[in-house]
């Protein structure tokens, strides 16, 4: 009787899961909003417009920004609840290896300090404005790297032209 409930309660957890799973893939059905993560009725989308090369040479590497649009969805994901103003992510893959400290530059009329290379798979996320840095494996796919990692993949690819 227990490992009948058991494969009851499995299954109607695998059925919920798969209608969370729908999410719509562009944001208004528009290509240039590609879903990055969802997640618990939640989303975020890519403007793929704002996507904006800041620095990319060898000596440093490739920093851009772009903007993420954040939406929720009643439980089913049929209907749009709420989407939230866009908010600008930073990221920055060095590329050169002796560069093992930090640097700074003129950036936009800035100073930003550019973390230094550690490895060839660590790139960096920034919420603030490029004020503060957080690595990451650009190879993880846990659950809680995904958000920044497909958010990356997916800049990356708008920015370069390339798939990393």
């Amino acid at each position: 009787m227990k490992k009948l409930i058991l494969i009851l309660t499995t299954l109607f957890m695998l059925s919920i899961s798969t209608v969370f799973a729908d999410y719509p893939t562009c944001l208004y059905g528009n290509p240039n909003y590609p879903i990055i993560y969802a997640h618990m009725s939640a989303a975020s989308y890519l403007d793929k417009s704002s996507v904006t090369v800041k620095l990319n040479n060898y000596n440093d590497g490739l920093l851009f920004a772009q903007n993420h649009i954040y939406a929720t969805f009643d439980r089913n994901v049929v209907n749009l609840k709420e989407v939230k103003p866009a908010k600008t992510v930073w990221f920055f893959k060095p590329w050169n290896s002796s560069k093992q400290g930090v640097s700074a530059r003129n950036i936009d009329g800035r100073t930003i300090q550019l973390p230094p290379f550690t490895n060839t798979d660590v790139a960096y996320v920034s919420y603030d404005n490029a004020n503060s840095w957080t690595p990451f494996y650009i190879s993880n796919t846990a659950g809680y790297n995904m958000s920044t990692r497909n958010a990356f993949l997916l800049g990356y690819h708008v920015a370069t032209g390339y798939v990393y």
